[in-house]
């Protein structure tokens, strides 16, 4: 590492990686062989097989395999249930994608805050929320960076509450708590295959897992147009003048000629998940502990460095928590002595390191400021939002060089910024 701050040295430019997994070789051997394979590309077997290996890695009975994570969180609201007049608990720092739904749908929304530098859900807000109303039906709780929020305790409010708990777990492949992996707690699960994640089933893809047989049979006609509600059996012989065939295959009548609709639920959309990209996430699931390992390497060595200065923090896990280190964040406290933003903006100038926080407050968005939603909602994630958070950039590849560049422009660009304090 530098021994003195360099300001004339040129850095390479170090982004958020664009792609946070490893592919290999065995990825392009199934996607040659299912390329060449003339069998179907959208409803191949590997979609089922992937379903199965991804539910029992996450210890857990049931798995829809979607086309994204976005995809996930909609059908998770839609067999929910949640509609126009229900409302809803949401994380104030979740993901604008997962909201999207509830703005649709006309679910009144109550933010709740973050429980200090875990950066996940509050469940004491959560109880308080809870008493609000009681037209709330869900709990929507985000594993930010893939740190497990408090899941036993969420569980128990929703529990003793009969609410939905709908976990985005879009960073938290492979995250554990208290032994048990992200997936087995939540009542619904989302997972993010997209290409910034730990796992990829190229570029984009999602999986919905879920101990609910109902919601699982639900998402998987979703997934595919079908609408879900309630019908009876109809046989139809003729429609006005026009018999029925007795083998209807080659019409695709799908049930218009066995059933009638007494009321319709939801109606779903094409969400599905390719063949390739199934079996590219067969794949990636065997090689997701290792990846993951890799991560922990590097977010071991920012946390040393870190806490190797006054006024500089670490992400607090929760009590026998284990994170997928999809993001590595770090806080500049009061006593760290100078402005977290004045250190973003030297590391880019100086050091051409490149951060991107997330997320923004969604209670801020616009959209939710037009509803009567703003600031002192959540106050300690505003605080740690405006003031405090540094999210550095993270890969399982990356050599020694470029850990080094951006630990050796936090110390430097701190440096400076402590000793121009005292000019």
């Amino acid at each position: 590492m530098l021994n003195k701050l360099d300001t004339r040295k040129s850095f390479e430019p170090i982004h958020e990686p664009e792609v946070g997994t490893i592919f290999g070789e065995e990825e392009m051997e199934v996607i040659r062989r299912l390329l060449f394979s003339n069998t179907t590309l959208n409803r191949g077997k590997d979609v089922a097989l992937f379903e199965e290996e991804f539910a029992g890695y996450c210890q857990i009975p049931y798995a829809v395999a979607v086309s994204s994570c976005s995809a996930a969180l909609r059908l998770a609201i839609q067999v929910a249930g949640l509609r126009e007049g229900d409302e809803i608990i949401v994380q104030a720092n979740a993901f604008w994608n997962a909201v999207v739904p509830l703005v649709e749908r006309k679910v009144k929304v109550h933010f709740a805050d973050v429980d200090g530098y875990s950066l996940t859900i509050d469940p004491k807000h959560v109880k308080d929320l809870v008493k609000r109303s009681k037209k709330i039906k869900a709990v929507l709780c985000f594993s930010h960076g893939g740190t497990p929020c408090r899941m036993d305790e969420l569980r128990e409010i929703c529990d003793n509450n009969k609410l939905v708990l709908i976990e985005d777990a879009a960073h938290s492949s492979g995250s554990s708590y208290k032994g048990e992996k992200i997936g087995s707690w939540a009542d619904i699960t989302c997972f993010s295959f997209s290409t910034l994640k730990n796992i990829s089933t190229l570029g984009e893809g999602g999986m919905l897992v879920t101990n609910n047989s109902i919601f699982a049979d639900d998402a998987r006609k979703l997934r595919q147009c079908w609408p879900v509600g309630e019908s009876i059996a109809a046989p139809k012989e003729s429609f006005g003048q026009y018999k029925i065939p007795a083998d209807t295959f080659f019409m695709k009548p799908g049930d218009s000629c066995t059933s009638d609709w007494t009321r319709l639920d939801e109606v779903g959309t094409n969400y599905k998940m390719s063949t390739i990209q199934a079996a590219v996430g067969r794949i990636q699931l065997k090689r997701l502990d290792d990846n993951i390992a890799k991560r922990a390497l590097v977010a071991n060595q920012y946390n040393n460095f870190v806490l190797g200065f006054n006024g500089l923090g670490i992400v607090k896990l929760p009590s026998n928590a284990y994170s997928s280190n999809h993001l590595y964040n770090f806080f500049v406290l009061p006593a760290a002595g100078f402005d977290r933003n004045e250190l973003i903006s030297g590391l880019k100038q100086k050091y051409n390191v490149h951060i991107i926080n997330r997320f923004w407050p969604v209670h801020l968005h616009p959209v939710f400021r037009m509803r009567g939603h703003g600031i002192g909602e959540a106050p300690v994630l505003e605080r740690i939002w405006f003031q405090e958070q540094v999210s550095l950039p993270i890969s399982p590849v990356w050599s020694a060089q470029k850990v080094n560049q951006i630990l050796d422009g936090i110390k430097f660009i701190r440096q400076e910024l402590l000793e121009s304090r005292q000019t």
